[in-house]
């Protein structure tokens, strides 16, 4: 595939496909050494007739190390051609099935973070300084993967989350 000319329009999804290909080095994707857990590609359920499959579909090898997929529609932005490092046997499990929860992508296949909750809050102690933290709740996002976030940034992008919840530590009990 040749980029030449326009490596910033195809920046999105190198990066996608380098933040989750596996590393020898770390024995891990990039994103999984820094959120603790794998990304979960967009592959959805899809029903053809009264068969039902698994998303993309494999149509053609293209040279040694890429292959070529059929999409569903929902993905139709992404890239039909990956690397075979990208690409594993699935091995069907009824746990596997998850409701279809659409996300308004953007082209460059990001959505916006919303943060709906905050859950705790803390202050981290250096030694001239005092920085207030918040543990914001994401929407679209399980209470585990939760993030401590600086409580001025959150403050600017989404004070009405301050007006909505009740203070945290000061409760003597």
């Amino acid at each position: 595939m040749d980029f030449a000319g326009c490596s910033d329009e195809h920046l999105p999804l190198m990066e996608f496909s380098y933040n989750n290909n596996y590393q020898a080095t770390i024995q891990m994707a990039p994103f999984e050494a820094l959120y603790g857990r794998r990304l979960w590609t967009p592959v959805f359920w899809e029903e053809v007739g009264t068969q039902q499959l698994m998303g993309p579909k494999l149509v053609q090898r293209i040279g040694v190390v890429a292959y070529r997929l059929v999409l569903p529609p929902t993905v139709a932005t992404v890239h039909n051609v990956f690397h075979v490092s990208m690409l594993r046997k699935y091995t069907p499990d009824p746990t596997h099935i998850i409701e279809d929860e659409a996300l308004p992508l953007r082209e460059d296949l990001s959505y916006e973070e919303a943060p709906i909750k905050i859950i705790s809050r803390d202050v981290k102690r250096l030694r001239n300084k005092e920085i207030p933290l918040v543990k914001v709740l994401w929407g679209n996002h399980l209470d585990s993967e939760a993030t401590w976030e600086r409580e001025d940034d959150v403050r600017k992008s989404c004070l009405k989350l301050f007006l909505e919840q009740p203070t945290f530590g000061d409760e003597s009990s």
